[in-house]
């Protein structure tokens, strides 16, 4: 790919991106702070602003070398996460539970929204047809409505995965014997290692891909 091709296809990737990552964690600090943690809401982080959740690692070099790794076909990452009180949380189990569940269900309520606007996209120039600037207009917005629903869905089930810090393993814990617990926490360093072999396996397309089908099942209709 030439430099022109990688612009373009950032750009078409970059909106699904960071709408998913950020609204993310947002979803977290909103939640926090309905169950009485006000952490992240004093600190500025309970928005939907992208500087305030970048994080250096996970939304730029992350996604830059899974961008070089893919030839740009797909970037991953994550926002920096939202600071989070647990001890302030009221009631705590209701109240960690929903809070590391938020973030997985607001990326498939986005990846839904996402396909469903896809959906009435091509049932509109279905019906209505084509002109030659409204067919590079829906090339373009279908492919970013497209990629929304790929990266939402992809960020949801990664989340999901009961392996430390992700979202899995706080619900995990509230399931698991107290004294197992400790297991958790030794895993959390060797995070990366687990992601890195996520990635080598392609382990997260075959757990998204009852999803991706359901998708295209939904698509065929229009």
């Amino acid at each position: 790919m030439d430099l022109r091709e990688i612009l373009l296809t950032v750009s078409i990737q970059l909106p699904g991106f960071l709408l998913g990552i950020v609204a993310h964690e947002y979803a977290h600090a909103r939640m926090a702070y309905h169950f009485g943690d006000k952490t992240a809401s004093s600190l500025g982080r309970m928005n939907l602003n992208p500087l305030s959740h970048l994080d250096p690692i996970g939304t730029v070099a992350f996604p830059l070398i899974v961008g070089i790794f893919t030839q740009f076909s797909f970037i991953f990452g994550w926002a920096k996460p939202v600071p989070i009180n647990t001890s302030a949380l009221t009631p705590f189990k209701k109240g960690l539970f929903w809070v590391a569940l938020a973030g997985p269900l607001m990326n498939f309520f986005l990846g839904l929204v996402s396909l469903v606007a896809l959906a009435l996209l091509l049932s509109f120039f279905k019906k209505f047809g084509y002109t030659t600037s409204s067919q590079e207009f829906f090339s373009s917005f279908s492919q970013i409505l497209r990629h929304s629903f790929i990266f939402n869905i992809y960020l949801a089930v990664f989340n999901l995965l009961p392996f430390p810090p992700l979202d899995g393993s706080r619900i995990l814990s509230l399931i698991l014997p107290y004294k197992y617990r400790s297991v958790l926490e030794m895993l959390e360093r060797y995070s990366l290692g687990f992601i890195i072999l996520l990635m080598i396996t392609n382990a997260l397309h075959y757990l998204t891909a009852p999803f991706f089908w359901l998708g295209s099942k939904f698509l065929s209709f229009f």
